[in-house]
C-alpha cells in the first residue's frame, strides 16, 4: 500500500476557526485522500508552520523519518511566511521553499516529492492575497526547474473561513478529491 506524507500548516492540519479557541475538523484533506485513494496518510500538518530553514529542519526531518518508508512527501507550505512577513514577496519565499526542497532530495532520496502551491488568501490588506497568488507561480517554476510534481491548491476553487486563511470543512473535501484525481492524472 502507498504512504503519503504530507508536510504542511494548519491547512493541512485541519485547523477549524470557528471554535474561539481554535479546533481541528474531524477530517482534514490529508485523511480524506487517503480514502479517496486507498492508500495510507500522515498528517504533518501544523498551525503556524513556515517553510522550515537550516535551523528547524532536524525536528520536521526526524518526524518524517518516524514515518518511513513512504512513497510520497507532499509538501504544502507558504502561507504564514506570506502571513508574518512585513514585505511579502513570493521569490522570496519560493527561494527559501527551493532551499528546503534540496534539503528533502537529499535527506530523503527515494521518496517522491510533490510541491503544492497554497490555496489563496482572502486577506487584502498589504496585498496579501495577490502575493499568495503569484506564489503558485513561482512553485510552478521551482517544480519545473527541479523535475518535481507539482499541484496548484489555487486551481481547486476552495471555499476559505470567515477568516480568510483557513478552509471550511466543506473545502477539505473537494481538496481532497481534486487532488486524488490530480494524483491519479500524473499516474501516482
Amino acid at each position: 500500500m502507498e504512504k503519503m506524507i504530507c508536510v504542511g500548516d494548519s491547512n493541512t492540519f485541519g485547523y477549524d476557526p470557528r471554535n474561539f479557541w481554535g479546533g481541528r475538523y474531524d477530517h482534514s484533506w490529508p485523511e480524506l485522500l487517503a480514502h479517496e485513494l486507498g492508500c495510507q496518510t500522515v498528517n504533518l500538518g501544523e498551525n503556524g508552520r513556515t517553510i522550515p530553514d537550516a535551523l528547524t529542519w532536524k525536528s520536521l526531518d526526524q518526524d518524517i523519518c518516524w514515518e518511513l518508508p513512504a512513497s510520497h512527501l507532499l509538501v504544502m507550505l507558504g502561507t504564514n511566511d506570506v502571513l508574518n512577513a512585513v514585505r511579502p514577496d513570493e521569490r522570496v519565499i519560493a527561494a527559501h521553499m527551493e532551499e528546503y526542497l534540496h534539503h528533502l532530495q537529499a535527506e530523503f532520496p527515494t521518496v517522491k516529492l510533490v510541491l503544492m502551491a497554497p490555496p489563496p488568501i482572502g486577506i487584502t490588506e498589504r496585498g496579501l492575497n495577490q502575493t499568495a497568488k503569484r506564489l503558485a507561480g513561482c512553485y510552478q517554476e521551482l517544480a519545473d526547474r527541479m523535475g518535481l510534481w507539482f499541484v496548484d491548491a489555487g486551481a481547486f476553487d476552495l471555499r476559505l473561513a470567515c477568516d480568510g486563511v483557513h478552509l471550511t470543512q466543506e473545502a477539505h473535501q473537494v481538496f481532497a478529491h481534486r487532488m486524488a484525481e490530480q494524483l491519479k492524472q500524473d499516474s501516482f
